[in-house]
């Protein structure tokens, strides 16, 4: 079965907890999830900023992740506003859905699974409350 662009056939479903969250707070011990550090490095490594997407002036889908026109704290703030972040629900925040997959993104995939571990990066970092750090 599909859903949006991912096969949800392909998603295990040992991955979930009893919450419906795709990781555990075990799964985070030892993840280096610093906003500034990981999370933004995340944004460079997927394409993210790259022009016609979330870079260079471009605001698809009304979100700049471009820290080179208004740095990292006005980045955090595109990404914290808007329900992007679920820090009581991690794996339902938009910020995790739409590049998985999950939810309408208007881009490619950039998560190949929950396993992935960008995808388990940002997760972390919301599972320890998305702080600006």
């Amino acid at each position: 079965m599909r859903c949006g662009s991912v096969n949800v056939d392909n998603l295990d479903p040992d991955s979930f907890d009893s919450t419906g969250n795709t990781n555990t707070s075990e799964s985070c011990s030892g993840v280096l999830a610093s906003f500034s550090t990981n999370v933004v490095a995340i944004f460079s490594s997927e394409g993210c900023v790259s022009s016609g997407c979330h870079g260079n002036g471009s605001q698809s889908g009304q979100l700049s992740l471009d820290a080179n026109s208004g740095g990292v704290s006005q980045v955090f703030t595109n990404v914290t506003s808007n329900n992007r972040v679920d820090t009581s629900s991690p794996s339902a925040s938009k910020l995790l859905r739409k590049p998985l997959g999950l939810d309408n993104h208007g881009g490619q995939k950039q998560f190949n699974s929950v396993e992935d571990v960008n995808y388990t990066t940002m997760f972390c970092w919301i599972q320890g409350g998305a702080k600006n750090d």
